[in-house]
């Protein structure tokens, strides 16, 4: 037994094909028209609803011409139809899927937006953060780079060392506040670890409730100018130290 298309490409059921298409379309639609009330489930409710907004359709006049004259075409024309209307339905599909996915990626991206907009730190946390980066991570690097630096300002402060509470106060005093920008969904804070003359930006980033160092960002840690500065100022005030 040969398939239905194959037949119908081949020309083997002729007129009365179409003929009998027409009657099963009208005689389906018919049978098939919804309801007032739907008796079986709400899947075969929408299933019968459905086949009868196809069959509606199929009975309509330009879909009767239509049937007609594709039945008319010879066998080539026939299997030419064919092609065309299943490469026009895939092409059809993959339209509507582009559609779907471009419309969920654009949910999530708002959802994300909205989600790190109501995430971002507050401008008053940043100098806690920057104690914690300052005391744990830069003032290591710098107290192991140039201690004789340190040593020369700590020497004003009567101790013999300058401890790192105290050097992020030295610091503190000439760096913050930081220079904070609003990006809606995130934060950045911008503090100038050097002087006016030489200086040495870093730049923090808030997001998620949390500020940390902006990636790939190099730090000058051989730049103590600021350290030079306050030691020029405390031999100015105070005369030659010991």
């Amino acid at each position: 037994l040969k398939p239905f298309w194959v037949k119908v490409c081949q020309g083997e059921l002729g007129v009365s094909t179409e003929n009998r298409f027409s009657h099963t379309v009208m005689t389906s639609s018919s049978s098939h028209l919804p309801s007032g009330s739907p008796s079986g489930g709400d899947a075969e409710h929408f299933g019968s609803t459905a086949f009868a907004y196809v069959a509606q359709a199929a009975r309509h006049p330009l879909s009767i011409e239509a049937t007609r004259q594709f039945y008319r075409l010879p066998r080539e024309g026939r299997l030419a139809g064919l092609v065309i209307a299943v490469v026009f339905v895939v092409m059809l599909l993959s339209a509507v899927l582009n559609a779907l996915f471009a419309l969920a990626s654009s949910l999530s991206l708002v959802f994300v937006g909205a989600y790190l907009a109501a995430k971002r730190p507050d401008s008053l946390s940043f100098e806690r953060a920057f104690m914690t980066w300052f005391v744990e991570d830069y003032y290591p690097h710098i107290a192991a780079t140039s201690g004789n630096a340190l040593l020369k300002v700590s020497s004003w402060f009567g101790t013999g060392k300058l401890e790192s509470q105290a050097a992020y106060r030295l610091w503190a005093e000439q760096c913050l506040p930081a220079k904070i920008s609003d990006w809606l969904i995130f934060k950045t804070a911008h503090v100038n670890m050097g002087t006016r003359a030489r200086p040495s930006w870093v730049t923090f980033i808030g997001v998620h409730d949390a500020w940390i160092l902006a990636p790939k960002i190099k730090i000058d840690f051989s730049n103590l100018s600021l350290l030079d500065l306050r030691a020029e100022d405390l031999a100015n005030r105070n005369g030659p130290g010991p």
